[in-house]
C-alpha cells in the first residue's frame, strides 16, 4: 500500500523500491511486478519494463492488461510493428467495448471489394488514426465506407475523396447489424496503424 501512496505522488523510485521489497517477500506476487514495470516506465527506463513485460507476458499470455501496457511500452519506444500488433488485444480487455460486425476481418492482405471500418472510441481517435486512410484509399478496394463520430463525417468526406463516412452505427444487439452496409471485409480505424505505421 505505501508503494502505491509514493506512485501516486509521482515518488518512483522509492514506489520502485518499495514493490521491490514486496517481490523479496513473495516472489510470485505478479501485481508488485506489473507496477514495477509501471514505475521504470514512469522513471523512463523503457528496455527494463518491456523486459520485466515480457516475463510477466511469459506468465500469463492471454492477460490483455499485459498486452496492452506492451503497446504503450513499444509504441512509446518507436517499436511499431510490435506495439501495434499488441495493440489488438484492447478488445480482449474491453476497451472500448466490442460490438458486433458481421464482416470478415481484414488485416492489410490484397485489397478487393468493399471494406467497412469500424470507428471507435472517441472524436480524437477517430482523427489521429485518420492519417491512416491515405494509405487505404490507395489499397485498391471498390468501395470503402467508415463509421465515425457524426461530426468528422464533413470533414473527412472533403479530405478523403473516394472515402465514404457514415456517423455512428455501434451495432450491439444483433438486430442492429441488419442496417449496416453491404461489405466483404471489416477492420477497426485503430488497427490501421498496424498496417500503415510500423
Amino acid at each position: 500500500l505505501t508503494a502505491l501512496v509514493h506512485y501516486d505522488q509521482g515518488d518512483f523510485e522509492t514506489a520502485l523500491g518499495l514493490f521491490g521489497l514486496s517481490l523479496v517477500l513473495n516472489p510470485d506476487n505478479r501485481a508488485a511486478k506489473f507496477n514495477q514495470v509501471m514505475a521504470l516506465n514512469a522513471l523512463g527506463r523503457l528496455p527494463e519494463a518491456i523486459e520485466m513485460l515480457e516475463g510477466l507476458i511469459l506468465l500469463e499470455p492471454e492477460n490483455p492488461r499485459y498486452h496492452l501496457s506492451m503497446a504503450q511500452l513499444t509504441l512509446k519506444n518507436g517499436h511499431y510493428a510490435r506495439g501495434w500488433a499488441a495493440y489488438g488485444w484492447r478488445f480482449r480487455a474491453n476497451e472500448p467495448v466490442p460490438r458486433l460486425y458481421p464482416y470478415p476481418e481484414w488485416r492489410g492482405e490484397a485489397a478487393w471489394g468493399r471494406l467497412f471500418v469500424y470507428g471507435e472510441q472517441g472524436i480524437g481517435d477517430g482523427v489521429v488514426f485518420a492519417s491512416c486512410l491515405p494509405g487505404l484509399l490507395q489499397a485498391g478496394f471498390s468501395r470503402i465506407e467508415m463509421e465515425c463520430d457524426d461530426r468528422l463525417v464533413g470533414l473527412l468526406a472533403r479530405s478523403f475523396p473516394g472515402l465514404n463516412p457514415l456517423g455512428r452505427l455501434e451495432p450491439k444487439v444483433p438486430e442492429d447489424v441488419a442496417r449496416l452496409p453491404r461489405a466483404d471485409w471489416g477492420i477497426t480505424i485503430g488497427n490501421l496503424a498496424g498496417i500503415y505505421r510500423n
